[in-house]
């Protein structure tokens, strides 16, 4: 009996101890509860099942205490309180059962709670990785719009491009028909090669020009065409070194007549090409029969020559008889007729003059009768000499006369044809003097070069149209201006002068700006005999 009652105490002692592991299962649920709001509703009913719990251990303790009463009693009755004793044993055994059945839910619980917050914190972890593919995703549709539009406009752009290649090439293909048939029609021999001599184009007349089989052209270099060609000119040396000398020389442009072994004469021209960006691409050749041309010029010139020559019989016997009838020999002639003589005798003088020019026209184009007889000198006392001969001219345009080479005491010797020479300087000085303004100055010096010396002729005056400079050395030019000013002139001074300068190696050249002033230049070589 009294081991009935300690076994009561102690089944009630851990019933109180069940209880007090029930509250703090309630309380430790209850703090699940809060931590995990996902589980709440779980968490809620699990702390309802503990509060159940308490209850029925409550309920239990209080059976206990009533048990106890029961086993007091019981001692009155053995047998009832044995078979109540069984019966709690097998009831408190079967609560322990339960009590761990519950123990274990709970630890499962706890288990599943933990398990549930480690997944829940993988989902929140797999969301932001969703957040920030999804972003990424956008980003890259984004991009991939941006390029799709991109690529639309270079689509558009290529298509563009495409269209004005296309029209370029339909223009470019029209141009080479033009080009083709200009080639074709012209009256040049035209061959075209590239920087390495290779042939690019040609056309019939220029094989036709000179006797070149197809076949040869078809060789591709100009090597096999430009050989052919030497072998036919009278000094084949000259023109192949003029080829090799254009071959080294790509900016230079050159301009021959060619003298054929047949008699035919060819003006040679040939000029380089180059792009837009100054690349050099080659060369052009141009081969014009100038034969006819060269026999009309030298049928005109001895003409020209013979009439002159002839004119100058007469003209020279109306000079004579007009200063002999001017003279004192004869009978004073009255004032009207010493008027009529005397303009016939200048009229007499300017168709000498004019007949000299075409003489000199005709010698420089024959190359009959155009000799440069060369001696040592003064070309001071020449410049002087022409200055005292246009005197009167100086006096009538009131013109002052600036002469700044050196003085008397001075002089230029120089190894030239005196009379030619002087006719230049006559031209330039009587020019400056008659086209200069009313009380105008006209301006002479010289500069000693170390290869030349370079004489200053310049005046102040109506100047030469811009447009017309090009042809002041052309033979029968005179400018619109100056043919206003003064209708008598020739337009043939300028050539003969160009050409007087030439034949002694030097130069002749202008520089002028209209209704201002003029300045020609005249370039003589030294030749070291300068004292």
């Amino acid at each position: 009996m009294a081991k009935l009652v300690l076994a009561n105490k102690k089944f009630s002692f851990e019933n109180k101890e069940k209880a007090k592991r029930a509250a703090e299962l309630e309380i430790a649920n209850k703090k699940l509860a809060f931590d995990n709001r996902e589980k709440a509703k779980r968490a809620a009913e699990l702390a309802i099942a503990n509060v159940k719990l308490a209850y029925e251990n409550k309920e239990k303790a209080k059976r206990a205490a009533e048990l106890e009463i029961a086993n007091k009693k019981l001692a009155f009755d053995n047998r009832e309180k044995a078979k109540r004793a069984a019966e709690l044993v097998i009831a408190n055994e079967k609560l322990a059962f339960e009590n761990k059945e519950k123990a274990k839910r709970a630890a499962e619980l706890e288990i599943a709670n933990i398990k549930l917050v480690y997944e829940n914190k993988e989902k929140a972890k797999r969301a932001a990785e969703l957040v920030i593919a999804n972003k990424k995703l956008a980003f890259e549709n984004k991009e991939k719009a941006k390029r799709a539009a991109e690529l639309e406009i270079a689509n558009k752009k290529l298509a563009f491009e495409n269209k004005e290649k296309a029209k370029r090439v339909d223009e470019l293909a029209f141009s080479n028909t033009i080009l083709s048939t200009q080639q074709e029609t012209s009256i040049d021999g035209i061959l075209v090669v590239d920087e390495n001599g290779t042939i690019l184009s040609y056309n019939q007349h220029f094989l036709k020009m000179w006797g070149i089989a197809t076949d040869t052209v078809k060789l591709k270099s100009d090597r096999w065409v430009l050989r052919p060609v030497a072998d036919k000119v009278k000094n084949p040396e000259e023109f192949t070194g003029k080829i090799v000398y254009l071959r080294k020389t790509q900016d230079e442009t050159s301009r021959d007549e060619l003298a054929l072994k047949d008699g035919r004469i060819l003006d040679c021209y040939s000029a380089p090409m180059f792009d837009d960006k100054k690349i050099y691409h080659g060369r052009v050749w141009y081969f014009r029969d100038i034969t006819k041309e060269k026999e009309i010029d030298k049928a005109k010139s001895e003409f020209i020559s013979v009439a002159s020559h002839q004119l100058k019989t007469p003209l020279a016997g109306i000079k004579w008889i007009s200063e002999l009838l001017l003279g004192t020999k004869i009978a004073k002639p009255s004032d009207k007729q010493k008027e009529f003589l005397t303009d016939i005798h200048f009229s007499n003088e300017r168709m000498i003059n004019l007949v000299d020019s075409l003489l000199n026209i005709s010698h420089i184009e024959t190359g009959k009768g155009f000799d440069i007889v060369k001696k040592k000198t003064d070309v001071l006392e020449i410049i002087n000499e022409v200055l005292k001969e246009n005197k009167q001219l100086v006096i009538k345009k009131n013109a002052r006369i600036i002469n700044k080479c050196p003085g008397s005491t001075q002089k230029i010797f120089l190894s030239i044809d005196g009379d030619k020479i002087k006719q230049v300087f006559g031209n330039l000085i009587n020019n400056a003097i008659k086209y200069s303004d009313n009380k105008g100055k006209v301006e002479i010096s010289c500069e000693n070069k170390s290869k030349e010396i370079v004489f200053r002729i310049k005046n102040g005056g109506m100047g030469i149209p811009q447009e017309q400079q090009k042809k002041v050395f052309e033979k029968f030019f005179r400018a619109d201006n100056a043919s206003a000013q003064e209708a008598d002139g020739t337009g043939l001074g300028l050539y003969i002068a160009k050409a007087i300068a030439v034949a002694h190696g030097g130069k002749l050249w202008f520089k002028s700006v209209q209704n201002k002033e003029t300045t020609f230049y005249f370039a003589l070589p030294q030749n070291k005999e300068q004292v």
